[in-house]
């Protein structure tokens, strides 16, 4: 899970290895976290 308050700019690179690492399900709950939070 992610919260609001733990969102913060990192390397591109790092955000890549991580995604690596997830399922397809888990890059996408991700994703959907993301764009709810950022739009609302």
């Amino acid at each position: 899970m992610i919260a609001i308050d733990q969102i913060r700019t990192i390397d591109k690179t790092r955000i890549l290895r991580k995604f690596d690492r997830l399922t397809k399900a888990e890059i996408a709950n991700c994703k959907s976290v993301i764009k709810e939070t950022l739009v609302n």
